[in-house]
């Protein structure tokens, strides 16, 4: 038997259904997406190769694959597939010492490094057509994966294809973040290969020795394999080449360890000795790594490992780059090995990597710990989780500093880093623990300045998850002011103060805390909390209206300074701040590249997934105000993306915007299933809740739901007031049922703040409010006037969204139809048609409806009976009995939303304002 580098099988056995469908889907004009998972030796790799094989030979085809320990570094699998191509080349060199050098925020951010890569990937493919093949995606970097998704979602020629095991995978892992929207993309295929059957098992002892195998050697290789190919493979390789029909009786190994013993005790001291090493280093070890490590010299090592590709345990993966056939045969060995072993090897590695000055910290902590060399390991981890933060690699900063926590738990620094990793990435628990444990720390040493540092971060945490444990940690950290000497730490506290004063709404506290901090900051030289205290100012001013559009452009100039100085995280806020306030302030263009500034700075911080989310919620809140449908719902995601977003359950903007946009089509069955999924809601998330609840019922016509709801927000005016955000969308809905005027008044009159604070637009959005519910109660000339004034209010001043605002119009417009003002009515209802030109849904329904009354007051012929369906004349006549759309819906058997459509069309034939005077025509017509 000889073996290959694709194996023993000459041909590829058991996946041809699996290649077709891959070959398929990369044949196609544009590019696809391509996940394959299965356990190890299950065939991946082998999938691959037959599908790299079979790819035009005009494709270009750019491969690489992860290491075990892979996540510590950096564009380490994009290198490794990339790097081949170009040889030499300065860009790449310059790219892969990102991982072997100390970065100051100069030497180019991570969202650059990202940049640099995509543009090298580029230069390879030059337009061709092409596919970005990664695998063992399980043990790749996160910034490998993300431009791998990175790829899939924006190229136009190159497909991408990616390898991982299932079990290898866990919530932290940034491929579980990635795998859900990786799978949404067009034509994405994602596949699950499962072990070889017994058919499978007798097909490929047929295809490596020529002949059909007896049954009874079939059965025993399968079982003794469990239908894994490479399992299969080392049990043939340790039979010694036997011939077919003494297999089943052969002194076969019961597992793959026993396979590759047998092998391993075949060789020499000094070919054992280069495996040995190999196995303890790695899945890639440098011919150079090997000499140092094994002591042999060039003549002597060339040799061995010639023979020991030959007897198919290790391969050349690349000149002077060698490894196993396979890990599992790494883990066979590596596991066979005294400790004493290991750290003779960890250490010789560590030695020739500290000799060669390098700065792959997660490497040499790794072999740090191997050879046991404790204080080593831990002062690498120290400096490492640092440097990964710094350059926004939360995901790495977080596994290092948790292995240095392994030996070292009582490390203030290894802690800290720790907690600020998980928060960035989203981990919200796991950065509680590590805080709360830090501050136990402190307390133990009684270092107050400690204490307050951890304060600090759980302060923003608490608030974060809606603990309870906030109260008394602001209690805490103003308590400290007291005790902490005028300096940085101090300085510190007063920034955070005001951030938390923000947050809880207090303008008046926010700008008091702000001016403190400010003055500290300018005083002890710490620029970063000056640039924070800004930050926090800005945020409330912009709510006092005095001059809205110079304080967004004031948070636009802190954020270029906070990006300047490499304060990633603060400026991701600035942007994203002044962004949100600039509706209807500046042109979109403009805002729009604020957003994609606040992502890029959000990516280079690793505040991932929340820097992700806000940018979303960014573009949904433009596109909605633009009243551009398909461009919201581009920026729609999907259960299992929120889901893998939000790891600890808590619900988001999103998923309420998400659960909007559905009640705009009158899904409200699927925003109550989006509601009821989401976790609980946060302090500043509570009130929009119960009003996206309120909106449901009332569209689905559930009115012991909207009873439930309107109770609760009552009660809630009558307590601390309400918000009028929390109701801008929903306010044309007054009158339906469920929602009578005498439900929407206090709720009106209860509007106290607008996005959490007091504001002259609350003034205005009350008046909004109050408008339709004085139509709803036929007060037309009272309620038509607020409209008129509201709607005549300039966007800088008080903007609303397209779709609302056209609601507004339309409801003038039918006012004014009521009062005979037709004239003005068709202004108005031309203008609500603009603003729904690219909204579709029920007020753009509506919007047409309106449209065909004035069509019919225009054509009198197109009015009456005649002009109605047969199921336009039933739906008539159950609205002359004076049953509601929901009743309608129910004696007729169809949907409420068809019902009020059916309703509409009649209004808009008949000429008829309201259904009474269609009901009054109906009831004319029968006598």
């Amino acid at each position: 038997m000889q073996v290959g580098r694709r194996g023993l099988s000459p041909v590829m056995v058991g996946r041809a259904e699996e290649l077709d469908r891959l070959l398929a889907s990369l044949g196609r004009a544009e590019p696809g997406v391509v996940l394959i998972g299965g356990e190890a030796g299950i065939g991946k790799s082998r999938l691959v190769g037959e599908l790299r094989e079979r790819l035009d030979a005009s494709t270009v085809v750019v491969a690489g694959q992860a290491e075990p320990g892979g996540l510590g570094h950096p564009f380490g699998l994009f290198l490794d597939a990339l790097g081949p191509r170009l040889p030499g080349d300065e860009r790449v060199a310059l790219l892969r010492s990102a991982d072997e050098r100390a970065l100051d925020p100069g030497d180019g951010s991570l969202a650059d490094r990202t940049r640099q890569a995509l543009d090298l990937l580029a230069e390879v493919v030059d337009g061709a057509r092409a596919v970005l093949v990664f695998e063992d995606l399980h043990w790749a970097d996160s910034e490998s994966i993300a431009l791998f998704e990175q790829v899939a979602t924006s190229s136009t020629t190159c497909s991408v294809v990616g390898t991982y095991r299932p079990s290898e995978l866990s919530r932290r892992h940034p491929l579980t973040e990635a795998l859900p929207r990786l799978e949404r993309r067009p034509l994405a295929i994602h596949l699950r290969i499962e072990r070889f059957s017994r058919a499978d098992v007798a097909s490929f002892l047929d295809a490596v020795y020529g002949s059909r195998p007896p049954h009874g050697v079939v059965e025993a290789l399968t079982a003794r394999s469990g239908g894994n190919p490479f399992f299969l493979e080392e049990l043939l390789l340790a039979s010694g080449g036997v011939a077919l029909e003494d297999l089943g009786s052969a002194p076969l190994p019961w597992n793959l360890a026993e396979a590759v013993h047998g092998q391993v005790d075949d060789l020499d001291a000094g070919a054992r000795r280069v495996v040995e090493t190999a196995a303890v280093l790695g899945r890639r070890v440098t011919f150079d790594v090997l000499a140092a490590v094994t002591g042999l010299d060039e003549a002597t090592l060339i040799a061995v490992l010639r023979d020991l590709i030959a007897r198919g345990l290790l391969t050349e993966l690349e000149p002077d780059v060698f490894g196993f056939r396979h890990d599992l045969t790494r883990e066979a060995v590596q596991q066979r090995l005294l400790g004493r072993e290991h750290r003779r090897i960890h250490q010789a590695a560590l030695d020739a990597l500290l000799a060669a000055d390098s700065h792959s910290f997660a490497t040499m902590a790794r072999h740090a710990q191997g050879a046991g060399r404790t204080e080593e390991m831990v002062d690498l981890a120290r400096r490492g989780s640092a440097r990964y933060l710094a350059i926004g690699s939360t995901y790495q900063a977080l596994e290092l500093a948790e292995l240095g926590l392994t030996e070292s738990p009582d490390d203030p620094d290894l802690r800290a880093s720790a907690a600020r990793a998980a928060w960035l990435a989203g981990l919200f628990p796991d950065a509680i623990e590590h805080g709360e444990r830090l501050r136990a720390l402190a307390d133990r040493a009684g270092d107050l300045e400690l204490r307050s540092r951890a304060d600090r971060g759980l302060a923003r945490l608490y608030w974060e998850t809606g603990r309870d444990d906030l109260a008394a940690t602001l209690d805490a950290l103003r308590e400290s002011l007291d005790l902490l000497p005028d300096g940085p730490e101090r300085t510190e506290v007063l920034g955070v103060l005001a951030q938390q004063a923000m947050l809880a709404n207090d303008v008046d506290g926010v700008l008091d805390w702000a001016a403190q901090a400010i003055a500290a900051a300018e005083r002890n030289d710490v620029p970063s909390v000056r640039r924070a205290a800004l930050v926090e100012q800005g945020s409330v001013m912009i709510n006092r209206r005095t001059d809205p559009l110079g304080t967004v452009h004031r948070l636009m100039e802190v954020a270029e300074e906070a990006d300047a100085a490499g304060e990633d995280f603060m400026a991701a806020r600035a942007w994203g701040n002044a962004s949100r306030s600039a509706i209807g302030r500046i042109p979109s263009e403009e805002r729009l590249a604020g957003l994609e500034r606040m992502l890029a700075a959000a990516e280079r911080a690793g505040w991932m997934p929340e820097g992700r989310l806000s940018y979303v919620q960014g573009r949904l809140d433009a596109a909605l105000h633009e009243g551009d449908r398909a461009e919201a719902d581009r920026w729609r995601l999907g259960e299992d993306e929120l889901q893998q977003a939000r790891p600890i359950g808590l619900s988001g903007w999103v998923e309420l915007s998400e659960a909007l946009l559905q009640l705009e089509d009158g899904e409200a069955g699927r925003a109550t299933e989006i509601l009821d999924r989401m976790g609980p809601a946060t302090r500043d998330k509570v009130e929009m809740t119960a009003t996206v609840r309120l909106a449901t019922a009332i569209i689905g016509r559930d009115r012991a739901g909207a009873a439930t709801q309107l109770e609760w927000l009552r009660a809630k005016a009558d307590v601390d007031g309400l918000d009028a955000e929390s109701f801008s969308s929903m306010v044309a809905l007054v009158g339906e049922p469920g929602f009578a005027a005498a439900d929407a008044r206090p709720l009106a009159e209860g509007l106290q703040r607008a996005w959490g604070f007091a504001s002259p637009v609350v003034e205005i959005a009350r008046s909004r409010f109050l408008g339709h519910v004085e139509l709803a109660e036929g007060a037309t000339e009272a309620g038509l006037a607020r409209l008129l004034e509201v709607l005549a209010t300039p966007e800088d001043v008080y903007p609303v969204p397209a779709p609302y605002r056209a609601s507004d119009h339309l409801a003038a417009a039918r006012a004014l139809l009521a009062l005979g003002r037709t004239d003005e009515a068709a202004e108005h209802a031309a203008a609500a048609d603009r603003l729904l030109a690219r909204w579709p849904g029920r007020r753009r329904d509506a919007s047409d409806a309106l449209q065909r009354r004035f069509a019919a007051r225009s054509d009198p012929s197109a009015a009456g009976a005649e002009g109605l369906t047969p199921r336009e004349q039933e739906v008539l006549a159950l609205v002359a009995e004076g049953l509601s759309n929901a009743d309608v819906a129910e004696r007729l058997y169809i949907s409420p939303r068809t019902a009020a459509v059916h309703v509409s069309n009649i209004l808009a034939k008949l000429g008829a304002s309201s259904r009474t005077e269609a009901a009054a025509w109906s009831l004319r017509q029968r006598t």
